[in-house]
């Protein structure tokens, strides 16, 4: 073989072991490539599968519910797990999908489960409960309530039927089930047990004013009232939701009121308007009713009172807690 020969069977033999080590090279590239792509994407599964989770704690208890961020979706399950005291349990599963390029999808699944406080409709039972006084009649004139133990100087001749009752009748039967619509108690309501939220957390998800009423008012609605003065609730209008005035207030007008009323310090209902309220009206803590006089309708009712609570759980949404966390 001459010297070409032999220098062209080298350069051959060189080109292949180029060859085969750029095609190994290349082959690595790719694989490389693709197992990143598929990280990125289980990445990326992974956490519209929070998403999901995110989003299902904010609906609860409905469920499925499903959506998508961009070209990714995942795919949520809730279910109820348990009733422990005052808290409901619950799971949800999480699937968060990532289609490839290449064809397929990669997935990533997530089980939680979450606790949010158990909240009941039947917990508000009057149209109207004070944690300390009821008084009737108006200024000057206030009678005790019919059933109440009253002080030798209050006459027990009130008649709130007159101003309460329930709307389960068409007129009105002035009962509430097997009760009266009113109530009154001697030590302070508990504001956890009945909305399942402390105070502090319902000033927090609530949307706040001072000293001034919106109109009109929805949702959950804070307002603090200067200490020593009280909150005016006249003239028209209408509001619906969970109110929270932190101080002394006073409806009159033609006001009308679809939902909860918690009053942290002393409530008047004066003659000269048609004031109504249709669900509860709580006077919280140790203040207590001053007097409730003319017109008034106080309604107890059910229906308001279970529309109310539901617009609370849902403003409450990122009050729910996260009580365990895996992957499946």
């Amino acid at each position: 073989m001459t010297k070409r020969g032999v220098v062209l069977v080298f350069s051959l033999l060189v080109v292949v072991v180029l060859s085969i080590i750029l095609g190994a090279f290349f082959l690595k590239s790719i694989n490389e490539n693709n197992l990143v792509r598929r990280f990125v994407s289980s990445t990326q599964a992974f956490w519209v599968a929070e998403s999901g989770v995110a989003q299902a704690m904010r609906n609860l208890p409905n469920s499925p519910t499903n959506g998508s961020l961009g070209n990714y979706r995942y795919e949520t399950n809730t279910t109820y797990r348990t009733t422990i005291s005052s808290s409901v349990y619950y799971n949800i599963n999480s699937t968060g999908i990532v289609n490839l390029s290449t064809g397929g999808n990669v997935t990533r699944t997530l089980n939680v489960v979450v606790r949010t406080p158990a909240i009941d409709p039947s917990k508000f039972q009057y149209s109207l409960q004070a944690a300390n006084g009821l008084c009737f009649g108006g200024l000057g004139g206030c009678k005790c309530p019919k059933g109440e133990t009253c002080p030798p100087t209050l006459p027990p001749i009130g008649d709130p039927d007159r101003f309460v009752f329930s709307d389960d009748a068409d007129p009105p039967d002035h009962t509430c089930g097997s009760h009266d619509c009113y109530a009154r108690y001697s030590s302070s309501t508990n504001s956890q047990d009945l909305f399942g939220y402390q105070l502090s957390e319902v000033r927090n998800i609530a949307t706040y004013y001072n000293n001034t009423v919106p109109d009109p008012m929805s949702g959950v609605t804070w307002i603090d009232v200067p200490t020593g003065g009280t909150l005016q609730v006249t003239g028209g209008g209408s509001g619906s939701g969970v109110l929270i005035v932190n101080g002394n207030a006073h409806f009159a007008g033609n006001y009308e009121y679809r939902g909860i009323i918690y009053v942290l310090g002393t409530l008047t209902i004066p003659g000269g308007g048609n004031f109504e309220s249709y669900g509860s009206i709580i006077v919280a803590e140790d203040a207590g009713v001053d007097y409730i006089n003319g017109s008034p309708e106080l309604h107890w009712n059910q229906t308001e009172i279970s529309n109310a609570l539901g617009t609370l759980n849902a403003a409450a949404g990122n009050l729910v807690s996260m009580e365990s966390w895996k992957e499946q």
